[in-house]
């Protein structure tokens, strides 16, 4: 689901000449309409209430903590003495159990990435029922650099669009906020995620669209085009993903979803991906047709 509210540069999204009083006032009514169906549309699905699921990810991955590597060594696997494993010790830096420390071993490969001293990870604390804790490797900390990266970004759009840009950065901002905030809960609470996805890929659009290239009768072509698009993507997406039979359940991962009893339907998350990820692009497609 990527391209919402993306930071890009068109020109000025302007007409060729005046815009009669007629045609904008059909238009400002129609994206009136389409603002007040969007609100009810929130109102209706505005997340709320707990998350239902029989079981909770803690106990199902263990307990997710961030640690440190201090020592990695390739010795005797403890479960076979002949073959060779990576030994790798570690200590908790954060949470409830910080300053703990562990170990877990992996079978030596050599085309396997080694730990080094230092190196930042996260693990999984998982509690055995004899009370005591196993750990397994969770993924390397990555915020650092992830975090140059969106500076280095952010840098590059403003010197590029200056305040065209901080406006289309202002709607990306806005769409993750959006996702977080609304879509996301609400499809954990089991709301249609085709609903969901329309809702929201309508406010990114809203919000995108005018702080990107201003409020003016262009930009709301624009947005209206980009409304009867996502509906007719919507439409298109539901026909077909059932003429082929898409399940939604498209790799391993998928799977959590039916093991944490979440009443999320994974045909309804497909579509909504669908839908969300169309927007990125209509939002080029539509204010470069009306520019």
């Amino acid at each position: 689901m990527t391209g919402m509210g993306s930071a890009h540069g068109h020109g000025d999204v302007q007409t060729s000449g005046v815009v009669p009083k007629r045609v904008k006032r059909v238009i400002g009514i129609s994206v009136g309409l389409c603002a007040i169906l969007t609100l009810l549309g929130l109102v209706l699905l505005w997340p709320s209430g707990p998350i239902t699921s029989t079981m909770d990810a803690a106990t199902l991955f263990g307990q997710r903590e961030p640690a440190v590597i201090t020592d990695n060594s390739i010795g005797p696997c403890s479960y076979d003495p002949i073959a060779g494993c990576f030994q790798v010790q570690f200590r908790i830096t954060g949470g409830e159990t910080a300053n703990t420390t562990g170990s877990w071993e992996r079978p030596y490969d050599p085309s396997t990435r080694r730990f080094h001293v230092d190196d930042e990870i996260y693990v999984y604390a998982i509690r055995l029922a004899d009370g005591s804790t196993s750990y397994e490797f969770a993924e390397y900390e990555r915020s650092t650099p992830l975090l140059l990266l969106v500076l280095i970004f952010v840098v590059a759009v403003l010197l590029l669009a200056r305040w065209k840009g901080l406006g289309a950065i202002g709607g990306l901002i806005a769409s993750l906020l959006v996702l977080a905030v609304f879509a996301l809960p609400a499809l954990l609470r089991g709301q249609n995620a085709v609903a969901v996805a329309l809702v929201s890929a309508s406010v990114i659009a809203f919000i995108a669209l005018y702080l990107a290239h201003g409020i003016n009768a262009a930009t709301t072509v624009a947005l209206l085009a980009t409304f009867l698009s996502l509906a007719l993507i919507g439409i298109l997406a539901w026909i077909f993903v059932g003429a082929s039979d898409l399940s939604g359940y498209t790799e391993d991962s998928t799977f959590v979803l039916t093991s944490l009893g979440l009443q999320i339907d994974a045909r309804g998350l497909l579509l909504a991906g669908v839908v969300i990820g169309s927007l990125g692009v209509l939002d080029d497609v539509t204010v470069t047709q009306v520019s």
